[in-house]
């Protein structure tokens, strides 16, 4: 996998013209007062390195919402999503626009999907297409009739292309959004389960005994109410993993969805939540050799200077590994502009009592 070395966002949200000209090789922070642009970064990461799939657009830690909408682009971008990196070495570029079925010039191109049979069961109806979206990736736009998807809207489907991945690309998993932190989903089930499959749950379980509770195992149990992680304790016992606290879970989401992010990238907000500040250096070594042992790039969002902290003390000689991007806006409504510490600045921003937040 060919890990992300630049980024530019040229639009997206409020982070038009936003220029991250370096980019560390597997571990990144994001910090920045409110309403600075983390999250949207991490977004903004996400919708890149998932590119060859345009629905992502749709997802709910994209919209901030589960509510669907006909045009994705419009409450993100007005008019178009444009973002720009390097990866291994490449030039990369993406761009999205939403066009609706209204605008004469592309109504005969929608036309119409096939929908389900009329009433009388003899005729078939059709449920017109509401829009589509236009996507170029590396400035050459993607041909719907080659090969397209739909996503289905409240008022109607809407097309767009989709093409294959490169081969042995990983996927991008992004951690927090609006989910709820405790929840267990499928996705997260099933990446997890793959991992088991794969013979390296021990890696989660590394992670895991950060905590120090006495976690020896788990294992996913089924009732009528649906799924279940189990642990099982060093004394024998066993209960529901929530049953060790509200850390052991954050950290059981981290955990497997770095394990499902393998030759890809983990986006994490607020990845200090649920950890208190006397294990952040023990987390961040057990993260850092995870993500070495995955290939996996991460990508994370922190207020905390404690955080901050302990992953430069955790990766030591590997700093070089480790950057922080510090968001701000220096010239009141001019565009936002990142600040880029790693290795030996790193460090000595640190020692000097810099503000990396």
């Amino acid at each position: 996998m060919s890990h992300l070395q630049s980024f530019r966002v040229i639009r997206y949200r409020g982070l038009d013209g936003l220029d991250i000209p370096r980019v560390a090789p597997r571990v990144n922070l994001i910090t920045g007062k409110n309403a600075a642009g983390k999250t949207s970064l991490l977004e903004a990461i996400w919708l890149f390195h998932g590119r060859f799939n345009p629905a992502l657009v749709w997802n709910h830690n994209v919209r901030r919402s589960s509510i669907v909408a006909v045009d994705p682009v419009i409450g993100l971008a007005a008019d178009r999503i444009e973002l720009e990196g390097e990866e291994g070495g490449r030039s990369c570029s993406f761009r999205l626009q939403f066009v609706p079925a209204a605008n004469a010039e592309v109504r005969d191109q929608i036309g119409q999907q096939d929908g389900p049979h009329a009433g009388n069961g003899s005729e078939e109806a059709t449920i017109p297409a509401q829009g589509r979206l236009r996507v170029w990736i590396d400035r050459k736009e993607l041909d719907l009739q080659q090969g397209g998807g739909v996503h289905m809207t409240a008022k109607g489907p809407v097309l767009h292309p989709l093409v294959p991945p490169p081969a042995g690309r990983g996927q991008a998993v992004i951690e927090g959004g609006v989910q709820n932190p405790l929840s267990l989903n499928k996705d997260l089930i099933d990446r997890y389960s793959d991992t088991v499959r794969a013979g390296r749950k021990r890696q989660i379980l590394d992670v895991l005994a950060v905590l120090d509770l006495g976690l020896a195992d788990m294992e996913i149990l089924t009732d009528e109410a649906g799924f279940h992680v189990w642990a099982t304790t060093t004394d024998g016992s066993s209960c529901p993993l929530y049953d060790l606290g509200g850390g052991m879970v954050r950290l059981f989401r981290l955990a497997a969805n770095l394990a499902g992010a393998s030759q890809g990238v983990l986006l994490v907000d607020e990845i200090e939540n649920g950890l208190h500040h006397s294990v952040l250096t023990e987390f961040w070594n057990r993260l850092n050799r995870m993500a070495s042992a995955s290939n996996v790039q991460v990508f994370a969002a922190t207020h905390s200077h404690e955080c901050i902290d302990a992953a430069i003390t955790a990766f030591g000689e590997e700093s070089h590994e480790l950057a922080v991007h510090g968001l701000y806006r220096g010239n009141g409504d001019g565009p936002p502009e990142a600040t880029f510490f790693s290795g030996p600045t790193l460090a000595a921003a640190r020692d000097l009592n810099f503000e990396l937040r």
